[in-house]
């Protein structure tokens, strides 16, 4: 009887099928040609170190989700806790014999939700024995999440022939409340046209949020779906076009505060100004050159976003379209 175990690039496993290497096991504990106890007991160890524990011992999953409620199109980072129980050195890889992640998610009854892709969600990461590591993943930029319901969420992990699963999470993806929407061309490309639609949702009884979403219902192509920050609805914002295509959003925000943005027709953010209240009367007018300005106020520094966010800011005036890829979906076409 021959019992053989491989390493292939960090990854343990076992040549032979599963139930075949259980009837070895059992044979080897009854081998007397082994010399001694303590080498049985030592190529034992090396066995047991590559045979795929129940889920609970081996690996764990552990999935979050930022609220049990999100926007159609709206980013959800989801955060992903893997446990390395094994005892040994768990590889992520897409190679053979390595560990995979994926996400199971369903809609309604069992409809499964394809990826965008088949490029591997991790390649290359280590988990050290008894090593928690946690990693986080935007889901609607992986899975075809583009209809409203309700979706379970599973992160899982496939390794050693067994698949490892988190506790599903709940996710409701809903249409906002629409408050304004603007037609209107890009400059660049006579061809084409963008829709810039202003929508709020109310995720818990004390926080309400305007997006704007950024598409070209021609093409059926979302550029992006922003989250512009909390809202008082005491006013209905603002939204125009500048002449060079850029999209500005006026609104006001608790404490009387306004906010102004602008975007590119890419989905790129380019300023953020943040305007004390109190000033008067605080409006978007637009100029006989077509360029767009804030009245009744006085508008503190162009405020950059955080790299976190990939954003790109400018001070003064905004006349340049800047093609770029940025939003969801988002690099156009040439």
């Amino acid at each position: 009887m021959m019992i053989r175990v491989e390493l292939n690039n960090g990854c343990c496993y076992i040549s032979k099928q599963r139930e075949q290497c259980k009837v070895n096991m059992l044979g080897l504990t009854r081998w007397t040609g082994l010399p001694g106890n303590i080498l049985r007991a030592a190529f034992l160890g090396v066995l047991l170190g590559c045979w795929p524990f129940p889920a609970s011992a081996q690996l764990a999953v552990e999935l979050q989700v930022p609220s049990s409620k999100a926007l159609l199109y709206e980013s959800v980072i989801a955060t992903v806790t893997f446990r390395n129980h094994s005892g040994q050195v768990v590889l992520f890889d897409p190679k053979s014999g390595c560990a995979r992640v994926r996400f199971d998610i369903e809609m309604g009854e069992g409809k499964l939700v394809n990826p965008l892709s088949a490029t591997p969600l991790l390649s290359g990461v280590e988990l050290t024995p008894g090593e928690a590591r946690v990693l986080k993943f935007n889901i609607p930029r992986l899975y075809a999440i583009q209809s409203i319901g309700l979706y379970k969420v599973r992160a899982v992990v496939d390794y050693g022939g067994m698949t490892y699963a988190s506790v599903p999470a709940y996710l409701e993806v809903a249409r906002g409340f629409e408050l304004k929407r603007l037609m209107a061309g890009v400059p660049d490309d006579p061809r084409v046209s963008r829709t810039y639609v202003l929508e709020y949702m109310q995720k818990d009884t004390s926080e309400e949020n305007l997006y704007l979403r950024i598409e070209d219902e021609t093409a059926k192509r979302i550029y992006g779906m922003f989250n512009l920050g909390r809202i008082v609805r005491v006013r209905m914002p603002d939204l125009q076009v500048d002449e060079s295509g850029n999209v500005h959003i006026l609104f006001q925000t608790p404490g009387t505060a306004y906010v102004h943005l602008v975007f590119t027709p890419y989905g790129v953010p380019l300023v953020t100004e943040n305007i004390p209240g109190g000033k008067g009367n605080v409006a978007l007018l637009r100029m006989p050159n077509g360029r767009i300005a804030v009245t009744g106020s006085v508008t503190k520094p162009a405020r950059e976003s955080g790299a976190e966010s990939g954003s790109v800011m400018e001070s003064g005036p905004v006349t340049k379209v800047k093609k770029a890829t940025g939003g969801l979906f988002g690099k156009p076409e040439n």
